[in-house]
């Protein structure tokens, strides 16, 4: 409705002055519409209580008038995206079970992992450093900080929090300072949680008191100190839950919890997420999707929120069997969509996309893309044959987490510098010849192997980024 009311009143106005009205008009409707959508959520549940009563104040610090009305537990559309995945996620199980008897390929994969996946979580929130960066600061972490602890699994998160760590200048010197203190947050936060996953299996994951101190570790260093410290309304620290209402430029009409009701809708999002797995209705991938964006929906700090939710849900994988999920080449906008579909109760594309990046066109691949993109199989000749298996020969199939990759895909793409097909259209056999090598490849792998398989289908790194 709103969408629609925009669009009315923004027919694409030229003169800058009529632009101007127009988008102070919209404002105007966007503020009353989101207060009218607080009325009809908030007041007839407040309309018979006299204003700071006691039962007043213990229903607006309950978080029972949001959740009511949001349901940010509901699993029922989780439920219809396990049943559409639920070959793919049969899959997924029988390569666990490999997992499980390669406990140290797991562990050197995971580890291996953790550059990538947090520099993913962070270029989401805009963060222009590479790849290669990500790469350097983990190094440097491993040997300056990491190398020289040797119980860093059965740390808590209190006594994690307090080790010193290297400043930006040091890991990079002539970057800006707050986009690697970012990243660093993230590679350190990620590299101690991936211990503590794979020293408790099958868990269901941190404390409320835990989350908040991940929260902390996340944003210290960072501009976001300085936005906490000039934050209007009661003055928070970082790690503290928010003291302000808060919206979203996206959608006006997202609606999170006040402050005085996070407290209460956290713990019951821990009990949420702890009943939930022990009932084991929703497949431990389902769940840590769906954990995840309960969490976004609560959005329980002033920032650092979505990088926090991707923490979690990494975490709750690892401590089921599984790998991390890296969203590969996600733009930003297609990634708010995904988690804004979910919090509205349709989380079929955040369970189920994946882009497969092979690298730019070379030799003969544009044949065999466009012959996969064709989809007849009957008149495959020689040559086209020999350009799928050099296709297939590529890099990205050895990575040693690529078939967990596809089997979360239910809508796959492959590309290729230009061209595109479905991954469906790889034979069944090649697909599984295809994944079989790369399944044989991971026995042998050393850590350093594991580690650089990870970025050599990049171009800033064939670029000499690193």
């Amino acid at each position: 409705m709103f969408a629609q009311r925009f669009r009315q009143i923004l027919p694409g106005a030229s003169a800058n002055s009529a632009s101007r009205a127009n988008l102070q008009t919209v404002r105007r409707y966007a503020v009353k519409s989101r207060v009218d959508l607080l009325n009809s959520i908030y007041r007839p549940a407040f309309a018979n209580l006299k204003t700071e009563s006691p039962e007043y104040v213990d229903l607006a610090r309950s978080g029972r008038v949001w959740e009511n009305f949001f349901q940010p537990g509901n699993i029922e559309p989780y439920l219809q995206a396990q049943s559409d995945l639920k070959q793919t996620l049969t899959s997924i199980d029988e390569l666990k079970e490999w997992y499980q008897e390669n406990n140290k390929a797991k562990t050197t994969i995971l580890r291996a992992l953790v550059p990538e996946y947090a520099h993913q979580s962070t270029s989401l929130e805009q963060n222009p450093l590479h790849i290669g960066d990500s790469v350097v600061i983990f190094d440097e972490l491993e040997k300056l900080l990491f190398g020289n602890i040797d119980s860093l699994d059965v740390m808590s998160t209190s006594e994690v929090s307090k080790l010193a760590l290297p400043t930006p200048e040091k890991l990079l010197p002539g970057k800006n300072a707050n986009q690697v203190a970012e990243l660093r947050n993230h590679i350190f936060v990620s590299r101690y949680m991936t211990e503590a996953a794979l020293k408790n299996p099958g868990t269901t994951s941190i404390s409320v008191a835990d989350i908040n101190q991940l929260s902390m570790m996340i944003l210290r260093g960072t501009d976001a100190e300085t936005l906490y410290a000039f934050n209007w309304g009661e003055r928070k620290h970082i790690g503290e839950y928010r003291s302000t209402p808060i919206a979203v430029k996206s959608n006006p009409m997202r609606i999170f919890p006040y402050p005085q009701e996070i407290s209460a809708c956290m713990h019951r999002y821990i009990e949420w997420r702890d009943r939930n797995h022990t009932d084991k209705i929703l497949h431990p991938i389902i769940l840590a999707t769906h954990l995840s964006t309960y969490f976004l929906k609560i959005h329980p700090f002033l920032d650092g929120n979505g990088r926090l939710g991707r923490v979690l849900l990494a975490d709750y994988l690892i401590r089921q069997g599984y790998l991390p999920v890296v969203f590969v080449n996600l733009a930003r906008e297609d990634y708010l969509k995904m988690i804004s579909d979910a919090q509205d109760g349709k989380p079929d594309d955040l369970c189920t996309i994946v882009v497969i990046y092979l690298g730019e066109s070379a030799y003969d691949s544009d044949l065999a893309m466009d012959f996969l993109s064709f989809g007849q199989y009957r008149n495959m000749n020689d040559m086209i044959r020999n350009a799928i298996g050099r296709l297939l020969r590529r890099p990205w199939f050895e990575r040693t987490w690529v078939i967990q990759e596809v089997d979360m895909a239910k809508s796959a793409k492959v590309v290729c510098g230009t061209k595109f097909a479905p991954w469906s259209s790889l034979s069944r056999r090649r697909r599984e010849d295809a994944l079989t090598a790369a399944s044989r490849a991971l026995s042998n792998l050393s850590a350093s192997e594991a580690f650089m398989d990870v970025f050599r289908h990049n171009r800033s790194v064939r670029k000499g980024a690193l």
